[in-house]
């Protein structure tokens, strides 16, 4: 059984203590059962410190109810999961505002800039080749993004370089391609920009709206997962008749998953 944690000792290092300590295993198995995809999701839709308050008393409260029940599905070591990703939450947290993320933050927007200058170049040479096709200008036209995060520009360039090499590589379309200036240069700067992106954006960008990196959202949104995980696991043993209290959904996972 979980131990109680003192008054007033509800964070979740604190908590680590008591806890059973994780090997390499479980961890691999509790990171794999939410792919980074899914934490982003999430994680871009919410405030860093938000997540970090509800996690902390979500987690108070599973400590509490895990003192005297076993909830099938969330043992101990899962739990202990939680509480390492919450510390992991805090430090990024503090990370964020470090004079040096603060000098790359700029030359990310930097970058996103020329991007939307080469992506307005690219799809204009594009569109010049592609003229009188309206299936192909309407496929285009669906896949625009219209104000990419930094985190998106790396793909929305590379898909204007492959569609910029199958035009060229077609016999039906090379000559038009090489017209319109849409040639092995333009496909070169696409895709160095994108490598450039790719190698700046995953520690330095901030969501336009949450102003969290990229590493903060995506913990956020590992936390948030395992919220609600937590929650759904307390909810399916009070359903099997396990007299265990209530662990309600904090208001960020609410949030967080709501469908857009």
């Amino acid at each position: 059984m979980a131990t109680p944690l003192a008054p007033g000792k509800r964070l979740a290092e604190k908590l680590l203590g008591t806890l059973p300590k994780l090997d390499p295993r479980r961890r691999e198995l509790y990171r794999g059962q939410f792919s980074n995809q899914q934490c982003w999701a999430w994680g871009d839709r919410t405030w860093s410190a938000n997540v970090l308050a509800d996690a902390e008393r979500t987690i108070g409260r599973a400590n509490v109810l895990l003192t005297n029940h076993t909830v099938p599905g969330y043992p101990l070591a899962r739990l202990a999961w939680l509480c390492e990703l919450t510390v992991e939450l805090k430090r990024a947290i503090a990370e964020d505002d470090l004079p040096e993320l603060r000098v790359r933050l700029g030359e990310t927007r930097a970058l996103a800039r020329r991007a939307t200058t080469l992506r307005t170049k690219a799809v204009n040479r594009i569109k010049a080749v592609l003229m009188g096709n309206r299936p192909a200008l309407a496929d285009l036209a669906r896949g625009r993004i219209d104000k990419p995060t930094p985190q998106r520009w790396p793909g929305v360039l590379r898909v204007l370089a492959h569609r910029a090499r199958t035009l060229i590589d077609d016999d039906a379309t090379s000559l038009l391609a090489e017209d319109s200036a849409v040639n092995a240069e333009l496909i070169t700067s696409l895709e160095a920009l994108a490598d450039e992106l790719d190698a700046l954006v995953p520690t330095t960008w901030r969501g336009a709206v949450t102003n969290d990196s990229t590493v903060t959202s995506h913990l956020e949104g590992r936390v948030l997962r395992e919220l609600a995980f937590a929650c759904d696991r307390v909810r399916a043993a009070r359903a099997e008749g396990v007299a265990v209290g209530s662990l309600p959904l904090p208001p960020s996972v609410r949030a967080a998953s709501r469908r857009r």
